[in-house]
């Protein structure tokens, strides 16, 4: 089947559309070029092939001097008046891309620019009211004395406005967020010892020094029942072991600890060395020491990550 009898199928199928069809003609010319580009690669052949499409559908709706009532129009601003200027609403979706119609040049191009201008519909920029504080109010978002001080201080200083300040803020606030899931998101456990003690991107973590807490106290406990020969050389658990081990924040620690009790009085009680001296609120058997506990155990080798 040729674009002859393509057009003439379009012509066909237009029969009885009006104008409150329009969606229907203008799927009807999409999908005429849709084929044509489908079809035919080169931009002359292209052109050519809308040529005869058009051709087909003009014998069935030519174009008139003025609007008729048998079938929908539009006015085509390229109409030489001795022909008409009224054409039928497909040939309004008959056009092919300006690409096209820039290879081809000529004539062709000429009048799909002027078409194309004559028919574009202009929409005016909607003009939306600066966004205020008293709007802010107005939406139910009731910001406290203190934060609208340093909004404001903050609009000043950048010279940024209200909408745009929120905009960056809720940009900051929600990565934040996000990275913060992220993290809690993921097995703790699974990540290396030596990576919690030392990669900056961990310092913040949660779990961080709870986890760390844990792995000191089992490292500890190793050295002890497998390293250390003598009594001497086995340490107490305490918080400032553990601090020192993993330079965590002592509340942190300790906190922890409280929920390691039962775990760490059983340890102490195998190695009477370590219990505390009878009376004493505190563990000082690591008093006195010439060495450090960080100089004893390596807590990387020990307990190279949190899977026990």
């Amino acid at each position: 089947m040729g674009w002859a009898d393509e057009g003439r199928n379009i012509a066909a199928s237009l029969a009885g559309l009006t104008e409150k069809d329009e969606g229907k003609i203008r799927q009807l010319g999409m999908s005429a070029i849709a084929l044509i580009y489908e079809v035919e690669k080169e931009p002359q052949r292209q052109k050519n092939a809308l040529t005869m499409i058009s051709r087909a559908i003009r014998i069935t709706y030519p174009r008139t001097k003025i609007k008729c009532d048998t079938y929908p129009q539009f006015e085509d601003p390229n109409g030489k008046a001795a022909e008409g200027k009224w054409r039928h609403l497909i040939f309004k979706y008959l056009q092919l891309n300006p690409e096209t119609y820039d290879v081809v040049g000529g004539e062709q191009r000429a009048e799909f620019k002027a078409f194309q201008k004559a028919t574009k519909t202009k929409v005016k920029p909607e003009i939306k009211p600066e966004l205020t504080f008293k709007g802010l109010a107005e939406m139910s978002i009731n910001l406290s004395a203190e934060s609208q001080a340093m909004a404001e201080k903050a609009i000043q200083q950048t010279g940024l406005s209200l909408s745009e300040l929120i905009q960056k803020s809720l940009e900051v606030y929600c990565k934040s967020i996000t990275k913060k899931a992220e993290k809690e998101g993921a097995a703790i456990e699974g990540i290396s010892t030596a990576d919690l003690l030392n990669d900056r991107k961990y310092r913040t973590y949660p779990g961080r020094a709870e986890e760390l807490t844990k792995r000191a106290v089992r490292g500890i406990k190793i050295y002890n029942s497998e390293i250390a020969t003598e009594a001497d050389q086995r340490w107490a658990i305490t918080q400032s072991a553990i601090s020192e081990l993993t330079k965590c924040r002592t509340e942190k620690i300790r906190e922890m600890m409280k929920t390691l009790n039962d775990d760490i009085a059983s340890h102490h009680a195998g190695y009477p060395e370590l219990l505390p001296k009878e009376g004493a609120t505190k563990n000082y058997s690591n008093s006195g020491k010439e060495r450090r506990i960080s100089e004893e155990i390596n807590l990387t080798e020990l307990v190279p990550d949190g899977i026990f």
